[in-house]
């Protein structure tokens, strides 16, 4: 063999032996398909494909309230905020933190709740659950721990009470 014939062969078997983990890796990562419901009555309680708690980070409502437009001509507020999972999925046990957008409907010209109180304090505004007419929101896995170290995915929620409950489904990346 040549000098040249060696070097490219050698170029080669690197090139190879660098793909092998990706490729090893890509076969052992599994993506599931996860639905259920979170927070009724309030509570922090996940249940379905996800169980264990759902609740906003420790910095998640100073972002929602950085993060917060409200039009209150047609009565859409829409934010910013996030969220820790705790709990279990198909097995495996851990956190999770998401980068999520929510948008929320209300009745159009409803005033904006100043959040100096609990909500039903103030009637008639966006804190009012008599006002809401749904919401959705987006929520980007970002990181994790525990046996969930490595976990990605989207979840899209379908709020049936806006800061309660609400119906969740999306995809969950699950390292090997």
């Amino acid at each position: 063999m040549t000098r040249r014939t060696l070097g490219i062969a050698g170029a080669i078997a690197v090139v190879v032996a660098l793909l092998v983990p990706v490729v090893a890796q890509a076969r052992h990562d599994r993506t599931i398909t996860v639905r259920g419901e979170c927070c009724a009555g309030q509570s922090d309680k996940i249940t379905g494909d996800l169980q264990g708690t759902w609740a906003w980070s420790d910095d998640g409502f100073g972002i929602f309230l950085e993060s917060m437009k409200y039009d209150q001509e047609r009565g859409i507020l829409r934010f910013r905020f996030k969220e820790v999972f705790v709990g279990t999925i198909a097995g495996r046990t851990g956190t999770f933190t998401t980068r999520s957008k929510g948008i929320q409907r209300v009745k159009p010209g409803t005033p904006l709740y100043d959040f100096s109180t609990f909500p039903s304090v103030q009637r008639g505004t966006t804190g009012d659950p008599a006002q809401w007419l749904g919401g959705s929101g987006r929520a980007k896995i970002v990181d994790g721990t525990g046996e969930l170290a490595g976990v990605s995915g989207t979840l899209r929620w379908h709020s049936l009470e806006f800061l309660g409950r609400a119906r969740y489904e999306g995809k969950v990346k699950l390292p090997s």
